[in-house]
């Protein structure tokens, strides 16, 4: 059975331009690092769909970012762990 401590996790949330970004860690990761990785994030969704925020009737409407954020995720952890 696993240790209580080791199921915590940590929700941290940006809102930039209206837009809210979330990310879910382990306890044991920086904050500094989520909150580094949510305000890059932000950077690059605001540099590719800033001017349609607004004008988005649904929530699907950014669908596509997904596959975009998956490997910018995958960058963004590798460089994290060197950092650690």
């Amino acid at each position: 059975m696993k240790n209580p401590v080791d199921l915590f996790k940590i929700f941290s949330c940006l809102i930039d331009h209206d837009v809210c970004y979330i990310t879910l860690c382990e306890k044991t990761f920086p904050r500094k690092n989520a909150y580094a990785y949510l305000e890059d994030l932000a950077q690059e969704f605001i540099a590719q769909y800033g001017q349609k925020i607004q004008l988005a009737a649904r929530p699907y409407s950014f669908i596509e970012f997904g596959l975009f954020k998956h490997q910018f995720s995958f960058q963004k952890f590798e460089s994290f762990l060197f950092v650690l």
